[in-house]
């Protein structure tokens, strides 16, 4: 890849960092691509379809991780799970 080239997809890429195809959307959230299908046929992650490719915008990517956030055991009330008296 020539200078050029790469200086012109970094473009592209920064512009264009809040909606991610099908490809960018497995790097970013470090899963294959069966996966994702999977998560796309049981409705889990939100995609817009326009056309034949497949997009997932950033705010719900960060939305599905963030919503399968665990607590570490810092975090957790230890009153939650003993009763205490």
């Amino acid at each position: 890849m020539t200078m050029y080239q790469e200086t012109k997809t970094n473009k592209k890429n920064t512009v264009n960092n809040e909606v991610f195809t099908l490809s960018e959307a497995c790097e970013y959230l470090s899963i294959s691509r069966s996966s994702l299908y999977k998560m796309n046929m049981e409705k889990v992650i939100p995609f817009y379809k326009p056309s034949r490719k497949v997009y997932y915008k950033k705010s719900d990517l960060d939305d599905y991780l963030n919503s399968n956030r665990m607590e570490s055991d810092s975090n957790i009330d230890v009153n939650q799970f003993f009763s205490i008296k």
